[in-house]
């Protein structure tokens, strides 16, 4: 009886050891060639996240310059908006009403906000480590007049750019990528989008 249990055994490790299988080396192998097919194919991150926060800054600014205009509107007023470069910082502010006159020469106290008390109608600083846009910069503004202790450029109660006389493009940018985004707001008619 025990002889005939071990007969089987053997014949049971006779029959398995005939099967093929994988040695160490093929597994290995094939597991190498798997983690490089995967490292080609999934992007590189560090290279993605910083475009997808200069992708969303410029969508913002988009909505912001759009937000102004509606301001504008609503109030029947000037809209006053100032990117700088230097400050990196960009936002609006609302004249109490269109008065004529020299009104791309006023002063802060001729405006209802007063953007150094945070009082502005949008407000946004890439120095603040506060935000999500934290490291961003404002790398341009064309043309260069469209900004400046007393420029920027100017939206009309019909929502449309008054002053200056040409399209504004303000292009953000991450200093560390070198990736940027352009943001356009056409005259006459004030339509803003973000350029490809």
């Amino acid at each position: 009886m025990v002889l005939t249990v071990i007969n089987r055994f053997m014949a049971a490790t006779r029959v398995s050891s005939n099967r093929s299988g994988y040695t160490i080396l093929e597994v290995l192998i094939v597991m190498s060639l798997v983690g490089v097919f995967i490292a080609a194919t999934i992007p590189n991150f560090s290279k993605i996240i910083p475009e997808m926060k200069v992708d969303k800054a410029a969508s913002k600014l988009a909505s912001d310059l759009r937000m102004a205009q509606q301001r504008a509107i609503s109030e029947m007023a000037i809209v006053r908006f100032r990117a700088e470069v230097d400050s990196e910082r960009y936002y609006a502010m609302l004249k109490a009403r269109d008065t004529g006159g020299l009104w791309y020469q006023d002063n802060y106290s001729d405006y209802v906000e007063d953007p150094l008390n945070s009082g502005a109608i949008v407000l946004m600083d890439f120095t603040d480590s506060n935000s999500k846009f934290y490291g961003l910069v404002i790398q341009s503004i064309e043309p260069r007049f469209a900004y400046g202790e007393q420029w920027g450029f100017y939206i009309s109660p019909l929502g449309d750019l008054r002053w200056p006389f040409e399209n504004i493009t303000i292009t953000i940018a991450d200093p560390k990528t070198g990736y940027s985004r352009s943001v356009q707001i056409t005259y006459p008619m004030g339509k803003v989008s973000v350029l490809p």
